[in-house]
């Protein structure tokens, strides 16, 4: 974890480019590199986002890009933000809904085609064969079968490269690495529902059922109550 000096000078440094950063508007801006720089001397694992400008005001979104271990790190320095009428500073990137689509390749993913098979140790485990997938099944743990339609082999890649962008769209950068501990992609089946698949668009709420389901399988009755 740096010291407080360096998240200090990176405030510092945002509140006298400010005027200039509120002008920025895209990546190619060489500001935009300028500022990077700057902020990866607090870590070299952050990295920022901004929106556009509304009613006078912008966010600056730090992102952790998904790592874990960087989240107490970005909360703290939204903290330690100095306040500034024209800035919203955001910790991690925001859930933003489905109206998203990720063209790789000229292959477009729409969220609101995708489904997802929930996958557990016992009735839908892990496919050992998936051509594509990322972290670990534990019991207790929440992972899913990214089902993509018409999914051909050779758009493996591209499909998980999108499939990491929609789910940190659909549930936001701290849902998304805190909910979800296990990806595969896989093409989806004819039938979904038949299968066990459930849109995307129900994904929310699932976790919220599941994280109910776990809790109450995990809460032991207090002396005296009846079970």
């Amino acid at each position: 974890m740096p010291d407080d000096t360096t998240v200090s000078r990176f405030w510092a440094w945002f509140r006298a480019n400010d005027a200039k950063l509120r002008e920025m508007s895209t990546e190619d801006d060489p500001l935009w590199d300028i500022a990077l720089a700057q902020l990866q001397r607090v870590n070299k694992g952050l990295r920022f986002e901004m929106s556009d400008p509304h009613k006078g005001r912008r966010d600056f979104v730090i992102t952790a890009q998904g790592d874990k271990t960087l989240f107490p790190l970005v909360d703290s320095m939204v903290v330690a933000a100095p306040r500034m009428d024209d800035w919203t500073i955001v910790a991690l990137n925001p859930a933003k809904g489905f109206d998203i689509v990720v063209d790789v390749e000229g292959v477009k993913y729409d969220p609101k085609s995708i489904w997802f098979l929930p996958l557990d140790d016992v009735r839908h485990p892990p496919d050992p064969q998936a051509r594509w997938s990322i972290g670990n099944l534990f019991p207790g743990d929440f992972g899913i079968r990214f089902g993509v339609p018409g999914l051909r082999d050779e758009d493996h890649d591209g499909a998980a490269f999108a499939a990491a962008r929609i789910l940190e769209a659909v549930l936001g950068e701290r849902e998304r690495a805190v909910a979800v501990q296990y990806v595969e992609i896989a093409r989806l089946p004819i039938d979904p529902a038949q299968d066990g698949f459930i849109r995307l668009l129900e994904l929310a709420a699932y976790i919220a059922t599941h994280r109910r389901r776990i809790a109450v399988s995990l809460r032991q009755p207090l002396k005296g109550e009846m079970t």
